[in-house]
């Protein structure tokens, strides 16, 4: 299992980034929520709608789901895929 986190900052289209201990990008940042130990990314990313409605995966360190795979996890409408 590894540690996820979401950015407390969204990006320029108003999304969180969710992001796996030890991320580069991650670590650069201190506005960060921690969300738990998940056993992939499309967990963690369903833990980070309940902070944030526009939220998507960071592609630098959450590569193993693309949008595709995460549409068929997830079953809110209102989070935005590229």
């Amino acid at each position: 299992m590894e540690k996820y986190y979401v950015n407390v900052e969204s990006d320029r289209h108003g999304m969180h980034k969710v992001h796996r201990a030890g991320c580069l990008f991650l670590e650069k940042r201190k506005d960060r929520i921690f969300l738990g130990y998940f056993n992939n990314s499309a967990q963690a990313l369903e833990q980070s709608k309940d902070y944030y409605v526009k939220v998507d995966l960071g592609v630098c360190c959450c590569r193993e789901y693309n949008s595709h795979n995460i549409f068929l996890v997830s079953n809110r409408e209102e989070i935005s895929y590229r």
